[in-house]
Order: C-alpha cells, then sequence, then structure tokens
C-alpha cells in the first residue's frame, strides 16, 4: 500500500453506512465511525488504532463513550466483526488487536446477547479463514485470537464449541470450507482440550469426540492428520473410553490411531518416571539435609 497522497479526513457516512453506524455512533460518535466506514484504508486502519488505545481507558476515555460497559464491549465487538473481514490487510490486523484489547475489558453487568451472538458468529467464521492463511504470521494470530475469545467469561468455551463444530455446507451438502480451514479448526479444537480438559461444562464429550472421528474419514490427508492428533490429545486424557467411539472407523485409520495411542502412552511413561525421579531427587535432598542438621548438632 503506498502512504503518498492518502487523505487525513474521512469522507461523510453514505446513507447505507449511516444505517450500519447507527448503533455504533451513540458511542463512538461521528467521527470515529467515518473513519471505520471509509472508503480509504488508511483512516479504516487510525480508527481502529484510535480504538485499541482509547479501550482500556474506560469511562476516562474522551473518545467512546462509556456510560454503559455492556453497550460499550458490544460496539466493539460489531466493529471487529466489521473490520476483521477487511481486504486490506493493514486493517484486518488491526481488527485482531482491537478483538484481544476488548476481550480483556471484565464486566460486572451483562446485557442481551443476541446482537453479540450475530457479531461473534461473524467474528468467529473470519477467524476460521486466518487459521487456513499462508501467512504462518497470519496464522499464528488467528489461532491466538480465537483462544482468547474461548477464554472471555461473556463467550465462553462451550458457546464457541456450538459455532466451530458446525461445518458450512451448501445445499447439496459439500463443505463450504477449505481443507485447511477445517484442519485449522481441529487444531484450535486440540488446544481447547489441552486447556480445558473434556467431559465438563465447557467442552461436552460426546460431540467433540465425533467431530474429530467424522473428520478421520475426510478424504483430504491435511484434515486427517489433523484429526489424528486431535483425538490423540482426547486419549491422553480419557484413555480407552476413547475406544469406544471408534467402533466404526475403517481398520487403515484404526491402525494408524493405534500407533498414535502407543506413542501417547509412551511419553505419559516417560513424563510419570521423570516426575517420580524428581521427586525421588527432592526427598534424597531432604533427608540429606535433615542428617546434615543432626549431625552438626
Amino acid at each position: 500500500m503506498q502512504q503518498q497522497n492518502l487523505p487525513k479526513e474521512a469522507e461523510e457516512l453514505t446513507p447505507q453506512h449511516e444505517k450500519l453506524a447507527e448503533p455504533f455512533l451513540p458511542i463512538l460518535g461521528r467521527e470515529l465511525c467515518k473513519k471505520i466506514f471509509s472508503k480509504h484504508w488508511n483512516l479504516r486502519e487510525e480508527g481502529l488504532k484510535t480504538l485499541i488505545i482509547e479501550v482500556p481507558k474506560d469511562s476516562k476515555s474522551k473518545e467512546i463513550n462509556y456510560r454503559d460497559p455492556w453497550e460499550g464491549f458490544v460496539t466493539i465487538m460489531g466493529v471487529v466483526s466489521l473490520t476483521l473481514i477487511d481486504r486490506v490487510n493493514q486493517v484486518s490486523t488491526q481488527a485482531i488487536y482491537l478483538l484481544k484489547t476488548i476481550l480483556t475489558k471484565k464486566l460486572t453487568n451483562i446485557g442481551t446477547k443476541n446482537e453479540l451472538t450475530t457479531y461473534i458468529e461473524i467474528i468467529l467464521n473470519a477467524l476460521f479463514e486466518k487459521i487456513a492463511d499462508t501467512n504462518p504470521r497470519v496464522r499464528e494470530m488467528g489461532e491466538d485470537a480465537l483462544m482468547s475469545m474461548v477464554r472471555n467469561p461473556v463467550i465462553t468455551c462451550n458457546a464457541y464449541l456450538g459455532v466451530i463444530l458446525k461445518d458450512n455446507v451448501n445445499s447439496k451438502g459439500r463443505s463450504l470450507q477449505s481443507g485447511k480451514q477445517i484442519a485449522g479448526k481441529l487444531k484450535i479444537l486440540q488446544r481447547i482440550v489441552r486447556e480445558f480438559k473434556i467431559d465438563n461444562n465447557e467442552v461436552p464429550y460426546s460431540p467433540i469426540v465425533a467431530y474429530g472421528v467424522e473428520k478421520l474419514e475426510n478424504p483430504n490427508a491435511e484434515i486427517r492428520s489433523a484429526a489424528v492428533s486431535f483425538l490423540a490429545e482426547i486419549y491422553a486424557l480419557v484413555g480407552d473410553r476413547l475406544m469406544e467411539s471408534l467402533d466404526g472407523v475403517r481398520q487403515a485409520h484404526m491402525e494408524v490411531l493405534k500407533k498414535e495411542f502407543v506413542n501417547v502412552s509412551k511419553r505419559q511413561a516417560v513424563m510419570a518416571q521423570n516426575t517420580k525421579n524428581n521427586t525421588n531427587s527432592k526427598n534424597d535432598k531432604s533427608n540429606k539435609k535433615d542428617k546434615d542438621k543432626k549431625g552438626k548438632k
């Protein structure tokens, strides 16, 4: 993007943008909204950078009307949903930074989630595209942003899973998501299971396992590989209980899974032995110190 000859002031809102900006105007004001909806990418980026600076200021902000923190939260999430899908990388990158900034806010009062739910679904689907990007840095930012959403007490992990486990398909039942997107979703699911464990209020057992098993049968090799890693993560937590859900898996895929499960068991055995050795070593040192103290007496 060329920096020269870029405008420094945003144009007036078009009638279409005026309607889209209507819920944001009372919170952000007209000047910020003009930048967010500007046809010039540098002004959209500038508007997002301003929000990134102002959001942490809460009621002290001179740019954001924080009379109602919940309305402020919903408004910023709405801005993220609009700008995260921006075709200009500089703008969508700032949208990710803004998302991670607003997700650190602690809310004491939570209002109606209807509008927020729409924004969340748009953001999640946009991030699914990020985690399939060819640029490793973009993928990493997308994954980190998704995990920030999962950890947020307003969005919650359980609600997020409702979106991630639903693949977009066309009228003929064919997936509208690329192999890289689905593989990326499996990678995020693996991180979720590693952090939140499984078979609890946040991460239900049956739908999570069923999704992994389904993807294990996918003709795309990248998806199958991600599914194997994902199911191995679950096996590390539940052991042979997982085998009950694998009855319909083809023999060839089952052999791959079993080899991976063996590797998981070996790694766990090594870790357990190392823990035992470290414990024994600490005990030996503690006993030696006690003996030395008694000897001095």
